[in-house]
C-alpha cells in the first residue's frame, strides 16, 4: 500500500493567517504578538499593543541595557542567512529595531515570512529555508524543488513563485504559494534540514504545470541531461490517471516516442527516414578528452557527423555561448557539425539531405547508401 501525505497526519503547516503581508509595522506586531505569547508573557494586552520606538532603531535588549546591533546581524539561529521576524525578537533584538532595519532597507523580504541581510546576494537554496521557516512542515515542489536540486536550471525557470505543498487549506503568503495534492512518501527526500520533492517528481509536475512551449524547452533540457526519461512521463500517466496536467504530459510522451524532443526533431527524423539514411541515433551524448561535451540532436557516431536543430524557439537564446562552445570542442574531436533551422526542415528539406550526404560522403568510416 502506498503511503501519501497529509492523510489523517495532522502536522500543521503554520496558521494560514496570510502573514508577511503588508507594511514592517504590521509584520512587528504580528510576530511580536506570537513571540510573547509563546513565551508566556501575561503583561496587559493593551500594553502588548504598544510597540517601542526607540529613534535609532539598531538596539539589542539586555536587561535594562540597550548596545548597538552591528549592521550585519542576524539571529544565531538563521538559516542561510535567511531568518524571521519572530527569530530576530526572540534572539532579543527590539521591536524598534526591527522595524527601523526593514523600513531603512538593511533587511529585505524573501518569500513568506523569511527576511535575510540586503547586502548579501541570495544563493539558489534562499527560497527554500524562507519557506520552510515560514510553514515547518510545508515540501518544495514543482519548480522550486527543481530550483533546488539542479543549479543551472533554464533562465525562465529561476525567477518564478515559490511552490510548496502542504497537508491543509492555506493562503498565500509573501509569494509562497501553497498546493495540495495526494503526494506518496517515496516522492519527498529530507534535504538540509527541509523536505523537498524528488528531482524526478518535481521534474513532472512541472512539466505538468508550463505551458506548451516552455515545456517543449525544458524537456529537451531536462532529457539530454539525463534528469529525466519518457518512462517517467509513462509512470506519471499509468500511477496518477487522473491527476492535473496529465493532458500535457500526454503530449510530450508523444512527442518524445521516437527520440525526438522537439517537432523540429521529428521533422528532421522523418527527412532523414524518407532519405533512406540509415546509422544515426537521435539525442545522443558525445565525449572527448576532457569529459562530456553535451548532446547532439542526431548522431551519425561511425562517421562522427553530428547535427543540430537550431532555433530560439526550443533552445533558448541563453544557449547561444554554451553551443559555441560546444561546437568548437565537437570539430577539436573530429566531428564534422551541421546545423538545420526549422525554416531548412520545413521549406528545403533537399538541401538538408543533400548536405548530411555530402558530410557522410566525405567519411573514412563507414558507407552509407547516398
Amino acid at each position: 500500500m502506498c503511503a501519501f501525505f497529509g492523510d489523517g497526519d495532522g502536522d500543521g503547516d503554520g496558521d494560514g493567517d496570510g502573514d508577511g503581508d503588508g507594511d514592517g509595522d504590521g509584520l512587528v506586531r504580528r510576530a511580536s504578538a506570537r513571540w510573547r505569547s509563546s513565551t508566556g508573557s501575561r503583561r496587559d494586552v493593551r500594553h502588548r499593543q504598544h510597540v517601542p520606538r526607540h529613534p535609532p532603531g539598531r538596539s539589542l535588549r539586555q536587561g535594562a541595557k540597550m548596545t548597538q546591533l552591528s549592521p550585519r546581524w542576524v539571529p544565531p539561529d538563521a538559516r542561510g542567512g535567511v531568518f524571521t521576524v519572530a527569530q530576530a525578537l526572540a534572539s532579543g533584538a527590539s521591536a524598534g529595531a526591527v522595524r527601523y532595519r526593514l523600513a531603512s532597507g538593511t533587511w529585505t523580504r524573501v518569500v513568506g515570512r523569511g527576511i535575510r541581510l540586503a547586502a548579501d546576494p541570495p544563493h539558489r537554496r534562499t527560497d527554500a529555508y524562507a519557506a520552510w521557516l515560514t510553514w515547518p512542515n510545508a515540501v518544495l515542489c514543482r519548480e522550486s524543488a527543481l530550483r533546488f536540486h539542479l543549479p543551472r536550471l533554464p533562465a525562465e525557470l529561476r525567477e518564478r513563485p515559490v511552490h510548496v505543498w502542504v497537508s491543509r487549506p492555506m493562503r498565500e503568503v509573501g509569494g509562497l504559494v501553497p498546493h495540495r495534492f495526494r503526494l506518496p512518501v517515496d516522492d519527498v527526500v529530507d534535504r538540509d534540514g527541509g523536505r523537498v520533492t524528488t528531482v524526478e517528481r518535481a521534474a513532472v509536475d512541472t512539466l505538468a504545470g508550463l505551458g506548451a512551449r516552455d515545456a517543449g524547452r525544458l524537456i529537451a533540457w531536462l532529457f539530454t541531461r539525463n534528469v529525466l526519461s519518457r518512462e517517467h512521463l509513462l509512470a506519471r500517466l499509468e500511477t496518477h490517471p487522473k491527476m492535473w496536467g496529465n493532458v500535457q504530459l500526454r503530449r510530450l510522451a508523444e512527442l518524445t516516442r521516437g527520440g525526438a524532443l522537439s517537432p523540429a526533431e521529428q521533422k528532421l527524423h522523418g527527412i532523414l527516414r524518407a532519405a533512406g539514411l540509415t546509422g544515426w541515433q537521435p539525442n545522443m551524448a558525445v565525449f572527448d578528452a576532457m569529459g562530456v561535451i553535451g548532446s547532439v540532436d542526431v548522431l551519425f557516431d561511425a562517421a562522427r557527423v553530428a547535427i543540430e536543430v537550431d532555433g530560439r524557439a526550443y533552445h533558448g537564446v541563453d544557449q547561444f555561448q554554451s553551443d559555441r562552445e560546444r561546437d568548437n570542442r565537437l570539430v577539436g574531436a573530429g566531428y564534422v557539425v551541421l546545423h538545420f533551422t526549422w525554416e531548412d526542415l520545413l521549406h528545403r528539406p533537399d538541401v538538408v539531405i543533400h548536405q548530411v550526404r555530402a558530410a557522410l560522403s566525405r567519411s573514412k568510416n563507414a558507407q552509407y547508401p547516398l
